[in-house]
C-alpha cells in the first residue's frame, strides 16, 4: 500500500496531470476525472482526447482549459 506522499511524488516525477472534466465534457468522457501523463498542457488533452474519442475532441474544442499548479498539475476541462 502506498502512501498518499508518495502517489504525489511519483506523479511530480512521472509528469501526470489530474484532469477535471465539467458539464459537457464530463458527459463525454463519463467520468468527472481522470488522470493523464504530459510535460504540456496540450499533452494532456491529447492524450484524453485519444482515450475518450471524437465526441469529447469535439467539446474540447469550444471548451476553456483552467491549470492550476500545485503539488502535481490539475487541469480543468468545460463548455463555459
Amino acid at each position: 500500500m502506498t502512501s498518499q506522499r508518495d502517489a504525489v511524488a511519483w506523479r511530480y516525477h512521472h509528469r501526470v496531470a489530474i484532469l477535471r472534466l465539467f458539464a459537457q465534457a464530463r458527459e463525454a468522457a463519463g467520468t468527472g476525472t481522470a488522470t493523464f501523463e504530459g510535460v504540456t498542457v496540450d499533452d494532456v488533452v491529447r492524450a484524453a482526447i485519444a482515450e475518450y474519442g471524437d465526441t469529447f475532441a469535439a467539446v474540447v474544442k469550444m471548451s476553456k482549459v483552467w491549470v492550476q499548479w500545485r503539488r502535481g498539475a490539475t487541469l480543468a476541462c468545460g463548455h463555459r
